[in-house]
């Protein structure tokens, strides 16, 4: 039968294939046969046959290329099965299978004879023997771990590792690349691993082979090739992260230096961004022993220095301020720590990091003076940054407001409502209450005029109560996105108005409906109009109107139909 040609992982990718409606047969003449498979890539597939007899295959992926039985052959061949152009060998198989089970419902002269033979064998034999059944055969070997597991036995950590290893090999494709499907049920399977397999290892305490084994899937998981839309990326380091977090609480200290050493080596030697991220985080906050403490201000030290001798770019900006930020977080743990950090404010004063952990430094011991200069040097170091330039308009306000400067307190409000934050609803409250409400009448009208153009002035409007003024910028806008926003606020008091505006953006939008899902959608929008007042006349005549205007859409009369 043809599955002998084929390993049983292949096999199954390829049914895998065959069931996602991968195969394209495109000719099957002369005892030939020819077809496409979409994979990775488009890839054509020759069978040669001699009635139910594979002769010869080929393919153009690269794993058939160096000669192997590829997944795509074993796609076409079980579509070729289930089209009648093949015998299905499955019915027999099933039947042999059942009946194979039936016998061994009873114990068989066979069976006893093993029993005998085992009973009776030394057990240095057995073990032997086990030890080289087990490496050949990884199903059998995971059987026997859970057995072990299930008794209590202490367990071999390499049937832990041979487990890892056949997910791994499950899934890993010739050219080492993982489909989105693929990469998905890896990431279950290797989760899962994780969280039950080595968690039990966690629970019996045998830390070492805990580590061990997630080093290893860590390993080997940053340099698989994946499509990881689905993220299952971040589960997997998600499982391993609590394991390490795990052991660091528990683990004893010879254990965690292994485990210090390992993330420095990591952090040294690799670059897979996202994994080195995840490993900075665990060097962080999996030591906080103070034994680890000087260790990780050199090591932190050590990295900010290399990020400098890169060439200039982003890539050295971002390890820089990365750095420096882990360095200046450490310091802070240490006794005597204001002469080195004076020495990174001026070697590192342009970077914005640096200057915001300064302020934060003088704010906290109320230095406002020095905060406050290092504010208005940031305005014109980070003037083309708008982002920046409103952090620290936001500090300056606080600083004047904590030191009672009223007029500038005011003025910054003012900036922050007109220029760096318009429509902000927090800084626009805070500048309401500055005034009394009568005040506040002039100078809210004083801030409308104000507003850039393209300001949100409907939030602002809500915000004050202004219906009339909401209701006109509502009408104005096209589309429905600020009506629907705004529909609850507006429908009750100006029902006509929310009506008609419904009304000729559906009129609009009904002219260039061509498919069923639009026909939906404004069906669903007739529904929403029933529930204003006077709204079931207004969509009672528009339903009317459009079965005759539009009788040649069938689609569009079944969906009316359902109104």
């Amino acid at each position: 039968m043809w599955r002998g040609l084929f390993a049983t992982h292949i096999l199954e990718r390829g049914y895998r294939y065959y069931q996602d409606g991968a195969v394209t047969i495109l000719n099957t003449e002369d005892d030939w046969v020819h077809a496409e498979v979409e994979g990775s890539e488009l890839y054509e597939v020759d069978i040669e046959l001699d009635g139910a007899i594979v002769e010869d295959m080929t393919c153009t992926c690269p794993y058939a290329e160096d000669g192997n039985n590829c997944k795509h052959m074993a796609a076409v061949l079980y579509a070729l099965e289930r089209g009648g152009l093949l015998p299905d060998y499955s019915a027999d198989e099933k039947l042999k299978s059942h009946r194979n089970s039936a016998k061994q419902d009873k114990p068989t002269a066979i069976q006893s004879s093993i029993e005998q033979l085992v009973q009776h064998a030394e057990e240095r034999v057995v073990r032997s023997f086990l030890t080289v059944v087990l490496e050949q055969d990884k199903r059998l070997a995971g059987l026997f771990q859970q057995i072990l597991n299930d008794s209590g036995t202490n367990v071999n950590q390499e049937l832990y590792r041979a487990k890892a290893e056949r997910i791994f090999d499950t899934y890993m494709d010739y050219d080492g690349y993982m489909n989105y499907h693929e990469a998905w049920e890896f990431s279950i399977e290797l989760t899962a691993f994780l969280d039950n397999d080595v968690a039990r290892l966690m629970r019996k305490q045998s830390y070492s082979a805990v580590w061990e084994l997630t080093v290893y899937i860590f390993e080997e998981v940053a340099q698989q090739e994946m499509d990881d839309s689905a993220g299952g990326l971040q589960m997997i380091a998600d499982s391993c992260m609590a394991l390490w977090d795990a052991l660091a609480q528990q683990a004893g200290n010879s254990l965690k230096q292994k485990m210090y050493r390992w993330c420095i080596d990591w952090l040294q030697e690799s670059d897979y961004e996202y994994f080195d991220d995840v490993v900075r985080d665990f060097w962080k906050t999996g030591f906080q022993e103070k034994d680890f403490l000087q260790q990780k201000l050199d090591f932190a030290l050590q990295q900010l220095n290399r990020a400098e001798q890169q060439k200039d770019g982003w890539r050295k900006e971002y390890q820089t301020e990365q750095w420096l930020q882990e360095y200046f977080e450490l310091l802070q743990e240490t006794e005597d720590d204001a002469e080195q950090l004076q020495v990174l404010y001026e070697q590192y004063w342009k970077l914005p990091m640096v200057r915001a952990f300064y302020v934060n430094a003088c704010m906290k011991n109320r230095n406002y003076a020095n905060a406050e200069k290092a504010l208005k040097d940031g305005l014109i170091l980070d003037v083309n940054k708008r982002g920046l330039i409103q952090e620290h308009q936001l500090k300056l306000k606080e600083i004047y407001q904590n030191t009672g400067r009223r007029e500038e307190y005011l003025q910054i409000l003012w900036d922050l409502n007109t220029r760096y934050l318009p429509v902000d609803l927090a800084v626009f409250r805070e500048l309401k209450k500055q005034y009394s409400a009568e005040e506040w009448l002039v100078k809210r009208e004083k801030l409308f005029r104000m507003l850039p153009s393209n300001a949100d002035m409907a939030r602002l409007y809500k915000e004050e109560k202004l219906y009339d003024k909401l209701l006109c910028e509502v009408t104005k806008a096209s589309g429905l996105s600020l009506l629907q926003l705004y529909e609850k606020d507006l429908k009750k008091r100006y029902p006509i108005e929310i009506l008609h505006k419904y009304t000729e953006e559906l009129q609009q939008m009904a002219q260039y409906a061509s498919e069923r899902k639009r026909y939906r959608e404004l069906v669903e929008l007739l529904r929403q109009m029933k529930t204003i007042e006077g709204g079931t006349a207004v969509v009672e005549q528009i339903a009317t109107d459009w079965r005759v205007q539009y009788k040649r859409r069938p689609a569009m009369m079944e969906e009316l139909a359902q109104l």
